[in-house]
């Protein structure tokens, strides 16, 4: 008897892993957008920082 996974249960590992690593490239993806969307409020407070808002908004 051989004590290795069959191909069908490494494959299905390997889906698993293949789709945890999808999500978590979906999550930082998105959290740079929120992250972004939190902090830029702030940063038009700060007139050292030379930003402001776009005309007409």
């Amino acid at each position: 008897m051989s004590s290795s996974p069959s191909p069908s249960a490494r494959g299905g590992r390997l889906a698993v892993l293949a789709v945890g690593l999808c999500w978590l490239a979906v999550l930082f993806d998105g959290l740079d957008m929120f992250v972004y969307g939190s902090v830029l409020p702030h940063m038009l407070e700060q007139k050292a920082l030379g930003l402001t808002p776009r005309p007409g908004r």
